[in-house]
């Protein structure tokens, strides 16, 4: 099971790797208690502020050596995903400051919030689940029918010239 995190192309953003909500699919149970853990005045949502704040603890726990940047070794021995580190570094600099690390959160909260009350509810999260999961199976059956790229076939002609 992924521990990485969880929307079309501006959605692409939001699934460059937020560990906000795991991207493998929890069931109801596990959503709950996450939906527990960040909804921290239990009021039945969640606010921007919180789950920024649980962004926040995050970063955090990645950033070892507490300079408020995170490396991607720190990010690899925390062992997440390399990809992801490198899609949170924008300006390529080889670090991931708190404000960079933030930045997809603030788009997903978006997507999350259905009705753009400024809150997240336990029905939007199991719809955005649900579209994650749409989403995927869609992905899966367009890979399946893309031709293979003229790299493989360069791969699979080596082959050939092998026998």
């Amino acid at each position: 099971m992924s521990r990485n995190p969880l929307k079309s192309p501006l959605m692409g953003l939001a699934l460059a790797g937020l560990t906000a909500l795991p991207a493998s699919a929890l069931d109801h149970n596990q959503a709950g208690q996450w939906f527990q853990k960040v909804d921290a005045d239990a009021n039945g949502a969640i606010s921007l502020r919180e789950f920024l704040k649980k962004r926040g603890e995050q970063f955090a726990t990645l950033d070892f050596d507490k300079n408020g940047t995170v490396t991607m070794t720190e990010y690899a021995n925390a062992e997440t995903s390399v990809r992801r580190f490198l899609d949170l570094d924008r300006d390529g600099n080889s670090e991931v400051g708190f404000d960079e690390y933030l930045a997809p959160s603030r788009t997903r909260f978006q997507h999350m919030d259905d009705n753009a009350d400024g809150k997240i509810s336990v029905t939007e999260i199991d719809l955005f689940r649900e579209r994650m999961r749409a989403q995927y199976r869609m992905r899966k059956r367009h890979a399946d029918l893309r031709p293979p790229s003229r790299l493989r076939f360069t791969k699979l002609a080596r082959l050939d010239d092998k026998k």
